[in-house]
């Protein structure tokens, strides 16, 4: 496995469309609901991009969790469980826990 080392700016480009990347910037918070419903739809098959560009994710999901909206907070919250559930898969696919922050450099 190759092991991805580029800049943060061009790591949701890797995020499976477009239409996932306008949801999670729109100014509508039923956007940001509908973009956590497609983005927990898709990890299982986008796995290994959304570990790449994970601390955006998690950046985007800071953001929505000082929201005021409690379906948004939910949503987010099981994005957050449904993402960091992947990241122990592949520490224990690896066999070590440095194994996942191979992505982070």
């Amino acid at each position: 496995m190759v092991f991805k080392t580029v800049p943060a700016i061009y790591l949701l480009t890797e995020l499976p469309c477009f239409h996932c990347r306008k949801l999670l910037f729109s100014a509508d918070f039923r956007r940001h609901i509908e973009a956590a419903d497609l983005l927990l739809m898709q990890l299982p098959d986008i796995a290994d991009a959304a570990v790449s560009c994970l601390d955006l994710l998690l950046r985007w999901a800071v953001l929505r969790l000082c929201d005021a909206n409690t379906q948004c907070l939910l949503k987010v919250l099981d994005l957050c469980k449904a993402l960091f559930d992947v990241c122990q898969e592949m520490v224990s696919r690896h066999g070590s826990p440095q194994a996942c922050n191979l992505w982070f450099k």
